[in-house]
């Protein structure tokens, strides 16, 4: 009996370790992905271009005449929807005014701190972008 109990201790110590491991792995994963996402965001557009351009070329085989071709066509883009954006901006503004508007009626009082915080970096970041500055610079 005293070995089976000893026996029994291992493999829950084992359990445990695994446990631990596979805990450990998945919170790394997550802050990995997490540190990923917000790079991502804070490059732009030319994270966005690079992107695109590997996907393109991943899928399609790209030769390097297409490559040049094509990056050019996604700058001409990119430039073309900064363009309708600027001339927009007050129609942007607009849409997401009265969607902050519409969210902010279906909250309670006890998420209203939590929302100007929201509200405040939405606000923020629509601002950096009119001015022309990264979607998410640090505050």
């Amino acid at each position: 009996m005293a070995g089976l109990m000893r026996n029994g201790r291992a493999w829950l110590g084992m359990a445990v370790i695994f446990l631990c491991g596979a805990v450990a792995g998945v919170l790394g994963s997550a802050a990995f992905v997490h540190h990923r996402i917000r790079a991502f965001h804070r490059e732009g557009p030319p994270a966005v271009r690079r992107l695109v351009m590997h996907a393109l070329d991943w899928k399609l085989d790209l030769s390097s005449a297409q490559k040049t071709a094509i990056a050019a066509i996604l700058d001409d883009v990119h430039r073309d929807f900064g363009l309708f954006r600027d001339s927009h901006q007050e129609q942007i503004r607009l849409i997401v005014d009265r969607g902050l508007q519409r969210i902010e009626a279906e909250l309670t009082p006890e998420q209203d701190d939590a929302w100007e915080d929201l509200r405040g970096a939405v606000e923020a970041h629509l601002e950096r972008v009119r001015a022309g500055g990264a979607p998410d610079e640090k505050r």
